[in-house]
């Protein structure tokens, strides 16, 4: 019993932590102004364990806003990951600077120092974005499986803020589109 419980805390102790930095990132989202929360540059925070729920090769990864009536922008998907705490609690949205230096893959484990990026909050939510990242924030990338991301299943009535940007599978949907499949950028891609 006694070596059940230890192995059992020492493999909280991590997420705790991390839960913290998540935490601590929030902190620094500054005040909100007219409804919007400044974006502010991060200084003095830990580094945090993620596991990535988005793929960099997937042009379907962010919303990707048409520029002309015919042109779709790919670029803001190239940039963009969604990552969460390795217990699927809570996610975050990382934008890098540039398409290229995303190159996190689906269930990668990543260790980041997001010092010197800014953090922002989605408008009317308490979801983490962070712009500005770099390859120099990545200390470390570990491939991963579908088994290192937390299982969770979810009815469209149960879900929070807390599962903006995190892996849920909803339970019981179905998505009724009258003219046909929805796709969010070209269907040439699609």
């Amino acid at each position: 019993m006694r070596k059940i419980l230890c192995i059992t805390l020492l493999t909280l102790i991590p997420v705790l932590c991390l839960a913290d930095g998540l935490q601590n990132l929030e902190m620094q989202c500054g005040e909100a102004y007219g409804g919007l929360f400044k974006r502010l540059t991060i200084k003095g925070l830990e580094q945090i364990e993620l596991v990535v729920v988005s793929d960099f090769e997937s042009p379907n990864v962010a919303l990707n806003p048409n520029v002309k009536h015919n042109k779709v922008d790919l670029e803001v998907s190239q940039k963009t990951a969604y990552l969460q705490l390795p217990d699927g609690s809570r996610g975050l949205k990382l934008v890098f600077s540039k398409g290229e230096f995303n190159r996190l893959r689906l269930y990668d484990k990543v260790i980041l120092d997001l010092n010197g990026c800014k953090v922002g909050k989605v408008e009317g939510s308490n979801a983490l974005y962070v712009t500005g990242v770099t390859p120099l924030n990545i200390v470390k990338v570990t491939k991963g499986t579908e088994a290192d991301v937390v299982r969770k299943e979810k009815y469209i009535s149960e879900l929070t803020e807390k599962d903006i940007f995190t892996r849920v599978t909803i339970k019981d949907a179905e998505f009724v589109f009258k003219d046909g499949a929805f796709v969010n950028i070209s269907e040439f891609f699609g």
